[in-house]
């Protein structure tokens, strides 16, 4: 097998206590025609001093250190400089196997993919495993020559790690750096689009580390933000609708088919832990993250009536649980909350009107069928809680 160079991309950002751990993963790779090329992103800390101290007299290692701007642009400082004929992107807080950059190189080789994608599992330090979303739609098994049409559950392994990308298909792509959360799907999904032939292999090739201090990374701490991040979604949404449809190898059945698969991932996984998080907070967060929902539904409302009527993701995980959760509807955000509701039953293009659905409705103005209802929702929670953890 030819040693291709593969270009090891890292950003780094106040990681002074995982950042050893990363490097020395990369340098003990046993596959070896590979670049390190490091960015510090702005750290406060000790991040950039010990990433010197660990990689010092390692000539594959190129360091450099700019002003924080963020992940994306971290990762395009690298693109721009690298110079093998494959792409790998590690988080500075996580690591890899010894022969990671070898399973996914060989498989590239053997069955001449574009992309090849590894195996992940999440580790606290103490303990491994898979997960769960990878088991469920077993992504965890080796697949070969897929694409992304006839293997869609490749979205829910749409993060930029555990994945070799052959140069070809990120020349003149770049990272949004203009969206906070969630900005490397956009670039997967572009990727997943253009690769006519992925490859899946079975070997772990990336331990994802799940922090237990205070210093979560990123995508932990995302639920705390549930605002903003919801804006960065409804973003999301939008450009992956446009960058879906505008793919000229697809059918539009193909397109529209590609578009709900992704929703349908978004829904189960971001939308559903943001919509989670907000019923918990005080009616003003819950007003302005309604509102925020409601303003994306009308400046796209082609696109959300979509994903309404045929997202099954939707309906299992926002709109089921908007109902279910009536309960934690604070005062402050219950006109918008109904305005939600209303429109989702609009949009339902079959006569899916529920018993609950008219009740949530006809309570609006009401105290009475509103407390009345908040208790029978409560109660209908409890009662299904109970029931799961008997099982």
């Amino acid at each position: 097998m030819k040693k291709e160079k593969v270009s090891i991309i890292v950003p780094m950002y106040n990681v002074a206590e995982y950042i050893t751990d990363c490097l020395k993963s990369i340098l003990n790779q046993t596959y070896l025609s590979i670049e390190i090329i490091l960015i510090d992103d702005g750290s406060t800390d000790d991040t950039l001093q010990i990433a010197n101290d660990v990689t010092k007299n390692e000539e594959k290692v190129f360091i450099y250190s700019t002003d924080n701007h963020g992940p994306a642009h971290a990762r395009n400082f690298g693109i721009q400089r690298a110079t093998g004929e494959y792409i790998m992107f590690v988080d500075s807080d996580d690591y890899l196997p010894p022969k990671a950059v070898n399973s996914l190189v060989e498989a590239a080789s053997l069955d001449n993919s574009l992309l090849v994608v590894g195996r992940t599992v999440r580790t606290n330090g103490d303990k491994t495993w898979d997960v769960a979303s990878h088991q469920k739609y077993q992504l965890n098994q080796t697949r070969k020559k897929v694409n992304i049409e006839k293997c869609p559950e490749l979205f829910f392994a749409i993060g930029p790690a555990a994945k070799l990308y052959h140069h070809s298909l990120i020349d003149n792509q770049t990272f949004d750096e203009s969206i906070r959360f969630a900005e490397d799907q956009l670039f997967v999904l572009q990727t997943y689009l253009k690769a006519k032939k992925i490859s899946i292999v079975s070997e772990i090739v990336y331990y994802y580390r799940v922090r237990q201090t205070a210093n979560q990374s990123l995508t932990q701490t995302y639920s705390k933000q549930a605002y903003e991040n919801l804006k960065n979604i409804l973003m999301i949404i939008n450009q992956a609708c446009e960058l879906i449809y505008e793919q000229n190898n697809y059918s539009q059945n193909e397109k529209e088919q590609l578009f709900i698969a992704y929703v349908n991932r978004l829904c189960e996984i971001e939308l559903r832990v943001l919509f989670k998080s907000i019923y918990r907070q005080e009616g003003k967060q819950q007003k302005k993250f309604f509102q925020s929902f409601l303003k994306g539904i009308e400046k796209k409302p082609a696109i959300f009536e979509l994903l309404m009527n045929q997202s099954v993701g939707f309906n299992n995980y926002i709109k089921n649980e908007l109902y279910q959760f009536y309960f934690l509807i604070k005062k402050q955000a219950f006109p918008s909350y109904i305005k939600i509701v209303k429109q989702i039953n609009l949009w339902q293009k079959e006569d899916t009107e529920s018993d609950l659905t008219t009740k949530i409705i006809a309570s609006n103005g009401s105290q009475t069928k509103i407390l009345s209802l908040k208790l029978m929702t409560a109660l209908n929670y409890l009662v299904s809680r109970l029931g799961r953890r008997m099982k």
